[in-house]
């Protein structure tokens, strides 16, 4: 079976920071085997599994890149926050949606993950990059 890479990581997603373009790039690597493993008819309880994992997986990463924000001093970090919710809302939506079918993932979630996250570090994590002089602030040195 051949792997299909549903998003590539490309060198202007780099937002400037080892730690958040190594989660960014841990991301799209865990979407693009969540791909897979869907196109591939992976078990209903195995992709919902794989689901949480990344719902979980990418908390944690938001939680992390607000305080690098918050201890850097970006400014935008209130509306950074706000995208952070209403994508956790949309994600929370579709999870819903996909238990509601036992498994079954829709194409327009996949689309949905591409998009947001693609658009998300050009757009709105690119604002961030030139606060960013530390990698955790002053809390984590």
């Amino acid at each position: 079976m051949s792997e299909i890479t549903f998003i590539v990581w490309k060198d202007e997603f780099s937002v400037g920071s080892q730690t958040l373009d190594a989660q960014h790039t841990l991301i799209l690597n865990m979407i693009n085997k969540l791909y897979n493993d869907m196109q591939h008819n992976s078990h209903p309880k195995h992709l919902n599994k794989k689901i949480r994992e990344l719902y979980l997986y990418i908390a944690n990463h938001f939680s992390l890149e607000e305080i690098i924000m918050k201890e850097n001093g970006f400014p935008g970090l209130q509306s950074h926050i706000e995208t952070h919710r209403i994508y956790a809302q949309k994600t929370d939506d579709f999870m819903r949606q996909i238990q509601s079918t036992y498994g079954d993932i829709s194409f327009d979630f996949f689309k949905f993950l591409k998009n947001w996250w693609t658009n998300h570090i050009l757009h709105m994590d690119k604002q961030y990059a030139p606060y960013i002089t530390s990698e955790f602030g002053s809390n984590f040195s």
